[in-house]
């Protein structure tokens, strides 16, 4: 019997909470319950701001990374868009001064090579990227954007989540036959549409309701939604409060505008409450949200907005349809079912296979 593949996992964990560092968090607990895997993980963690500690804490890091990279299998750093000219660059360094093949897994939707930085940073993440085994993208336009500046070995890996346990929530077998509360989480701040979200709020109908949970940030008046009675602000979610949360409600809805939107994790996380999304066609957003599952509407539209809620919540027979193809969304956006083709990446990068493939 073959040994645990030992894979060392480098990247920023909890706390604090965000789309990153949960999501990487997934992936470390889902390796973590398998018996054919031994991982490792050294927190990078954010420094900056942080005066010394920060500086400390960075230093203890990468002596972690040095003293765990001759030991690992498969090194696999997981970074955002602005950290792949730094990070990856030492990462790179110590993998193949200790001839360990490196997987890098760059979170959101920025391309690295059109990030608005300037000088010697894409250069020097596009040197990084090249040298990689494997470096996987969150958004198949990613993942073509690289090809053609001849990374053939970019694949697609997007964002995931963990499938919701119905013995979780009492209210999760509850059938929703008809749509008329909505909900949005994520940051509340005006590049996510939540000012176009209030306009919409203005031309619904009384019985339709918008509730909206996450961090207020200060780029938006706190008094947006006061004279609008159709919309209302209910304060931020803890991560295992979003899922039970969502499936009290019927529908999700996601008016972004945001420059660096990859797979938006709420998004898939409304696939697992089983709620149909209205959107917008925004960036990578098509990918995942289509007619099956969902409407799009154009960015900054508050009137398309509101005559898509309205639609679903007229249109029983589209509402229940969509509702039921969210199931299988849900699945294939599974930790469960990427964590499986993780390992599988990294088991053939310890035979000694480098082939794309996909």
């Amino acid at each position: 019997m073959r040994a645990p593949l030992k894979i060392l996992i480098i990247g920023t964990l909890p706390p604090p909470l965000g789309g990153v560092t949960v999501l990487l968090n997934y992936l470390i607990e889902s390796l973590q319950t398998r018996t054919d895997v031994d991982v490792q993980a050294v927190d990078t963690g954010i420094v900056r701001g942080h005066g010394l500690g920060g500086l400390l804490k960075s230093f203890r890091a990468a002596l972690q990374i040095v003293g765990a990279v001759p030991r690992a299998d498969v090194v696999t750093l997981h970074c955002a868009t602005s950290s792949i000219a730094i990070k990856g660059t030492f990462v790179l360094l110590l993998a193949k001064l200790f001839r360990k093949p490196i997987v890098i897994r760059k979170f959101g939707g920025a391309d690295y090579g059109q990030s608005g930085a300037r000088g010697w940073w894409p250069a020097l993440a596009a040197f990084v990227l090249r040298r990689a085994d494997i470096y996987f993208a969150e958004t198949k336009q990613l993942v073509e954007q690289a090809h053609q500046r001849g990374l053939k070995h970019a694949e697609w890996f997007p964002n995931h989540r963990p499938l919701l346990n119905e013995s979780a929530d009492e209210d999760a077998s509850i059938p929703r036959q008809r749509c008329r509360r909505f909900i949005y989480v994520g940051h509340v701040r005006e590049c996510k549409g939540i000012e176009v979200l209030a306009e919409a709020a203005r031309q619904l109908p009384d019985d339709v309701s918008i509730d909206v949970y996450g961090p207020w940030f200060d780029d938006l008046d706190r008094a947006l939604f006061n004279d609008i009675p159709t919309i209302r602000y209910c304060d931020s979610l803890r991560s295992e409060e979003v899922i039970p949360t969502m499936r009290r409600y019927d529908a999700f809805v996601f008016p972004t505008h945001h420059a660096g939107e990859g797979y938006p994790g709420a998004v898939l996380e409304a696939f697992s409450a089983n709620l149909p999304i209205v959107a917008t066609r925004w960036r990578a957003l098509p990918e995942i949200v289509d007619d099956r599952v969902g409407l799009l509407i154009e960015p900054r539209n508050p009137t398309q907005l509101a005559e898509a809620m309205v639609k679903l919540a007229d249109d029983t027979d589209l509402y229940q349809r969509l509702r039921r193809n969210t199931q299988d969304r849900a699945e294939f956006f599974s930790v469960k079912h990427w964590t499986n083709e993780f390992v599988r990446r990294c088991e053939a990068l310890r035979r000694g296979d480098r082939t794309h493939s996909h």
